[in-house]
């Protein structure tokens, strides 16, 4: 990662560290990171799992009556209706 800063470099491999997708060597400088076997398939099983939370924590779709021009002046209390026809 030649365009990358060293320190930024250990900084996202101690992440991926913390989360189980490397190992590191702290015994020599600088440290030698390696990626454990089937990461990619460990970050695609949290994506998955991220995106159903995300899908059940969604707000249920409530369904509403369709308003008409009909349904409206339908449901006109007297006064409005008064005034209506008042105009």
């Amino acid at each position: 990662m030649a365009d990358q800063e060293l320190s930024n470099v250990s900084k996202y491999c101690d992440r991926a560290v913390q989360h189980g997708l490397m190992t590191v060597d702290t015994t020599v400088y600088p440290r030698l990171y390696s990626a454990v076997p089937g990461w990619r398939e460990t970050v695609a099983a949290r994506h998955l799992e991220a995106l159903a939370n995300q899908v059940s924590q969604r707000a249920p779709v409530i369904d509403l009556p369709a308003v008409t021009v009909a349904t409206a002046l339908a449901s006109r209390s007297p006064l409005e209706q008064a005034w209506a026809d008042f105009r």
